[in-house]
C-alpha cells in the first residue's frame, strides 16, 4: 500500500495534534506531586502528619456543600484525597467557598485530623486559607 505525502502529512498532523490533546488534559487533570512553598505538605504527606499542625497545599477538584457545611475535597471521592471542611458555625465568613475555591490550588493551615481514613483541617477562618493559583 502507497500513501501518498499528503496523507501521510495528515496522519502526522492528527498524531501531533492528538498527543498535544493529551498532555494536555493529563496535566489539567493532576495535581503536581510538589508544593510551590516548602514549608508546606503535599496532601500525600498529610496522611502521615495526623495530630500535627501545618500547611497543607492541594488542588480543590471537588468541593460541595450539604447541610450547612462546606467540604474543599481534593478528589470526587473525599475518602482518596485530602478534605479542607467550614463547619456550619464559620460558614457565613466564607461567603460562598464551593464557588470561590472550585478549581483552585490552596495552601491550608490548621491541624492535620483523620477522618473516615483520610486526612483533612477543619477551617475555621477564611485566613487559614490562601488561594495559590
Amino acid at each position: 500500500m502507497i500513501i501518498s505525502s499528503f496523507n501521510c502529512r495528515r496522519l502526522c498532523l492528527l498524531g501531533t495534534s492528538l498527543l498535544f490533546v493529551l498532555l494536555f488534559v493529563s496535566g489539567c487533570a493532576s495535581q503536581p506531586s510538589q508544593v510551590s512553598d516548602p514549608s508546606c505538605l503535599t496532601s500525600m504527606q498529610a496522611m502521615t502528619s495526623v495530630g500535627k499542625t501545618a500547611c497543607v497545599e492541594f488542588f480543590v477538584g471537588n468541593p460541595s456543600q450539604l447541610k450547612g457545611e462546606a467540604f474543599l475535597n481534593e478528589k470526587a471521592d473525599y475518602t482518596k484525597g485530602f478534605q479542607a471542611v467550614i463547619l456550619a458555625d464559620s460558614l457565613a465568613k466564607f461567603g460562598d467557598p464551593v464557588s470561590q475555591y472550585r478549581a483552585k490550588t490552596i495552601r491550608v493551615s490548621g491541624l492535620i485530623v483523620e477522618y473516615d481514613g483520610h486526612p483533612g483541617i477543619i477551617v475555621k477562618d477564611p485566613s487559614d486559607i490562601i488561594i495559590i493559583k
